[in-house]
């Protein structure tokens, strides 16, 4: 892996933004949304994950670790 690529990964897991999206499963897992612990199991390398209605983006930052590319949309973006 070129070493560009390795920064933008660990910007992108352990960057403020992560952490704060971190947070956000944990309080979702929290109150019992269990289709958060059943993403790995429904994602599949080499497949896509569309997230039609996004929000904030909880549910597409869990499947990014499963499945090969994440599509997530929100028709009424959060300020």
């Amino acid at each position: 892996m070129n070493m560009i690529r390795r920064v933008k990964q660990v910007i992108l897991e352990y960057g403020p933004a992560a952490l704060v999206i971190r947070e956000l499963v944990r309080r979702e897992l929290a109150r019992g949304e269990p289709e958060l612990a059943r993403i790995a199991k429904l994602c599949r390398t080499g497949l896509a994950f569309v997230d039609a209605g996004a929000n904030r983006g909880v549910y597409s930052y869990v499947a990014r670790r499963y499945a090969s590319c994440v599509i997530a949309v929100e028709a009424n973006p959060v300020p």
